[in-house]
Protein backbone atom coordinates (compact mmCIF):
# COMPACT_ATOMS: atom_id res chain seq x y z
CA UNK A 1 0.00 0.00 0.00
CA UNK A 2 2.77 2.45 0.90
CA UNK A 3 4.60 1.85 -2.38
CA UNK A 4 1.38 2.39 -4.34
CA UNK A 5 0.61 5.61 -2.46
CA UNK A 6 4.17 6.80 -3.13
CA UNK A 7 3.72 5.94 -6.81
CA UNK A 8 0.54 8.01 -6.87
CA UNK A 9 2.36 10.92 -5.23
CA UNK A 10 0.17 10.83 -2.12
CA UNK A 11 2.89 9.60 0.26
CA UNK A 12 6.50 10.71 0.65
CA UNK A 13 8.93 8.07 1.91
CA UNK A 14 11.93 9.18 3.99
CA UNK A 15 14.88 7.00 5.00
CA UNK A 16 17.25 8.42 7.64
CA UNK A 17 16.10 11.94 6.82
CA UNK A 18 16.59 11.51 3.07
CA UNK A 19 13.59 11.40 0.73
CA UNK A 20 13.32 8.16 -1.25
CA UNK A 21 12.01 8.58 -4.79
CA UNK A 22 9.39 6.11 -6.02
CA UNK A 23 11.60 4.29 -8.57
CA UNK A 24 14.24 3.79 -5.87
CA UNK A 25 11.61 2.49 -3.44
CA UNK A 26 10.27 0.01 -5.99
CA UNK A 27 13.81 -1.13 -6.81
CA UNK A 28 14.50 -1.69 -3.10
CA UNK A 29 11.35 -3.80 -2.85
CA UNK A 30 12.34 -5.83 -5.92
CA UNK A 31 15.87 -6.47 -4.62
CA UNK A 32 14.94 -7.25 -1.03
CA UNK A 33 12.06 -9.62 -1.76
CA UNK A 34 10.99 -10.52 -5.31
CA UNK A 35 7.68 -11.93 -4.02
CA UNK A 36 6.81 -8.57 -2.45
CA UNK A 37 7.63 -6.91 -5.77
CA UNK A 38 5.18 -9.23 -7.56
CA UNK A 39 2.55 -8.47 -4.90
CA UNK A 40 3.15 -4.75 -5.49
CA UNK A 41 2.67 -5.16 -9.25
CA UNK A 42 -0.59 -7.06 -8.80
CA UNK A 43 -1.85 -4.65 -6.14
CA UNK A 44 -0.95 -1.64 -8.27
CA UNK A 45 -2.72 -3.09 -11.31
CA UNK A 46 -5.86 -3.86 -9.31
CA UNK A 47 -5.90 -0.33 -7.87
CA UNK A 48 -5.48 1.17 -11.36
CA UNK A 49 -8.61 -0.72 -12.39
CA UNK A 50 -10.60 0.54 -9.42
CA UNK A 51 -10.42 -2.61 -7.34
CA UNK A 52 -9.96 -2.56 -3.57
CA UNK A 53 -8.41 -5.53 -1.79
CA UNK A 54 -9.77 -6.71 1.52
CA UNK A 55 -7.82 -9.09 3.71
Amino acid sequence: EAAELARQGVLKVVDRGRPVETPELIELIARSNPEDFLRFLVYSDLRKHGRVLRV
